[in-house]
């Protein structure tokens, strides 16, 4: 189910290409390693599943990625807004949250 890795891939790439960027608009510590810990996970999340297989036709599967496109398309429109780093975060973390769970289903 090439969806699913897609999906992975998109949020892993999206935040590779924005993370110098959601750095800088972190306020505290604390959201700077929350960010680094998501990013870290989307990475694993990413290079776990590509090299294992979806399976076609499973409804988990592809609920989680409806859920995780939601998730990505919330995160890049709350990024273009200039929307708080708290909000973006929770964005973040809530869609790696969610690829790490489809990850999982991989096999």
């Amino acid at each position: 189910m090439n969806e699913a890795l897609d999906a992975l891939q998109q949020n892993y790439f999206y935040l590779t290409d924005n993370l110098d960027d959601l750095l800088d608009c972190c306020q505290t510590d604390a959201q700077k390693q929350q960010l680094k810990a998501d990013y870290q996970q989307a990475t694993a999340n990413f290079y776990q599943a590509r090299n294992k297989i979806f399976q076609a036709n499973d409804a988990g599967i592809s609920q989680a990625v409806t859920q995780l496109k939601a998730a990505q398309t919330s995160l890049e429109k709350m990024t273009q807004e200039l929307a708080s780093a708290a909000s973006v975060i929770n964005a973040i973390t809530t869609a790696v949250r969610i690829g790490t769970e489809l990850a999982a289903m991989a096999k």
